[in-house]
C-alpha cells in the first residue's frame, strides 16, 4: 500500500475513533469523509495521469530508439559503401542535398564516394582526381544502359505500375 492510502486509512480510523467517542459533531463526520472522498478521487486521476505519461514517454523512448538504430545503420551502410564524409552530407543544406540528389537523378550521374579518390594539391589546395581504373570502370558501365542509374530507376518504375 502507498504512504497516500496509508495516510487516508489513519486518518478515517481517527476520525471513525472521534465519531465512536463521541468527539465529533455529526455535520462536521460528514465534512470529513467528504474531504477524504474528494481527496481519494484526486489521487486516482492524479495516479491515472502519470501512468498515462509515463506509458507516453515508453513509446516516445522506443520510437527514439528505434530511429537512433535506424540512423546507425544508414551510417554503417554508408561506410560499407565507401561514403566516409557521412559528416558533411548530414551537415549539408536539406534543400541542397535534395537538389543535387535528384539532379543526378535525373542527369543520370552518380557521385562517386571519398574513398575511390585521390588528391592532388594545386595552388596549395586539395583538388580531387579520380583513380583512373575509376574512371574506365564507371564509363564502360555507363555505355551498358542496364547500369545506368536514370534507366534503372525508369525500369523500376515501369514495374511498379
Amino acid at each position: 500500500m502507498d504512504k497516500f492510502k496509508t495516510a487516508i486509512s489513519h486518518f478515517t480510523d481517527k476520525i471513525q475513533w472521534l465519531a465512536n467517542h463521541n468527539k465529533i459533531n455529526k455535520p462536521s463526520l460528514a465534512d470529513y469523509y467528504n474531504i477524504i472522498k474528494m481527496l481519494t478521487e484526486s489521487h486516482n486521476k492524479m495516479t491515472a495521469y502519470i501512468d498515462e505519461k509515463e506509458s507516453d514517454n515508453q513509446v516516445l523512448i522506443n520510437k527514439y530508439l528505434h530511429q537512433k538504430r535506424y540512423a546507425l545503420k544508414l551510417e554503417a551502410i554508408c561506410f560499407i559503401h565507401g561514403i566516409n564524409n557521412l559528416k558533411y552530407l548530414i551537415e549539408m543544406d536539406t534543400d541542397a542535398l535534395v537538389s543535387e540528389a535528384k539532379e543526378n537523378l535525373t542527369t543520370g550521374r552518380a557521385s562517386i564516394p571519398v574513398f575511390f579518390m585521390t588528391h592532388l594539391t594545386i595552388a596549395g589546395k586539395p583538388y580531387p582526381v579520380f583513380l583512373p581504373e575509376l574512371v574506365e570502370m564507371v564509363d564502360n558501365s555507363l555505355k551498358d544502359d542496364k547500369y545506368r542509374p536514370d534507366r534503372m530507376f525508369a525500369k523500376q518504375k515501369s514495374t511498379e505500375g
